[in-house]
């Protein structure tokens, strides 16, 4: 499971970011365009995105299965 969680961050982080460059550049090469700089904002945000959920399920990865390690009671909220 954890193994899955950080091949799911590091996709989301390379394809959320190449899709954000992808934007900005579009809009950067186009810039004469009126509608360019939003276009260029909106790659940037994509591109913060990126690094935003990229690490927040890799934080997600390290938090939920670091407690058992596979093995094991899986609650990860001991009884009271």
């Amino acid at each position: 499971m954890k193994t899955l969680l950080r091949i799911a961050a590091a996709s989301s982080f390379g394809l959320c970011f190449a899709g954000g460059f992808w934007i900005f550049c579009l809009a950067a090469a186009h810039w004469d365009d009126p509608d360019a700089a939003p276009i260029a904002a909106l790659g940037l945000i994509v591109m913060g995105m990126a690094v935003f959920a990229g690490s927040m399920i890799w934080w997600a990865a390290e938090k939920l299965c670091s407690r058992h390690n596979g093995k094991g009671d899986r609650n990860p909220y001991p009884p009271i």
